[in-house]
């Protein structure tokens, strides 16, 4: 990062967390997984194999609780950042001057509870690249955060550099 972007200092990030109630929002899908490959393999090779249900659903709290927790964005006037993962940690910057579209979304779910996430578009980004997407934000966290980027994302000059 240093040598992209020599003015950033990543410690100095103030990195804010996924939505409080975001573990809740996203242990449900994790269950149900865990739920319908158990079903899949007790239908496949016997009922005794229910028996990993138990063990299916710790793993499904405990990687969704990692995954939570290493959840994080930081924005400063120069760069929007976005860190995930835990086994394999990722951080993304994307520089402002760089981004191009900036998209709120709301699945039904992310309504229910009041969540959405953000998405940043920039320029140069490759198909298989680390995005920012931020998932579980407090609904009113990621309007502003879209409102700042894309007024920013629209200030900037266009450029064919």
């Amino acid at each position: 990062s240093r040598e992209v972007l020599p003015e950033l200092d990543l410690a100095a990030l103030e990195w804010q967390p996924a939505h409080a109630r975001a573990f809740r929002r996203a242990v449900k899908p994790s269950m149900v997984l865990a739920l319908l490959l158990t079903g899949a393999l007790a239908a496949a090779v016997g009922w005794w194999s229910l028996l990993v249900l138990p063990l299916a659903a710790t793993w499904a709290i405990v990687t969704t609780r990692k995954y939570v927790d290493n959840l994080g964005w930081a924005s400063t006037q120069h760069v929007m950042a976005f860190r995930s993962g835990w086994l394999l940690k990722r951080v993304t910057l994307a520089p402002v001057a760089r981004i191009q579209a900036v998209t709120q979304l709301e699945s039904p779910f992310d309504r229910r509870t009041t969540m959405a996430r953000v998405r940043v578009d920039t320029a140069g980004a490759g198909d298989g690249s680390h995005r920012v997407d931020i998932p579980y934000l407090a609904r009113e966290t990621a309007r502003a955060l879209h409102r700042r980027l894309s007024a920013q994302a629209a200030s900037t000059p266009f450029s064919t550099r």
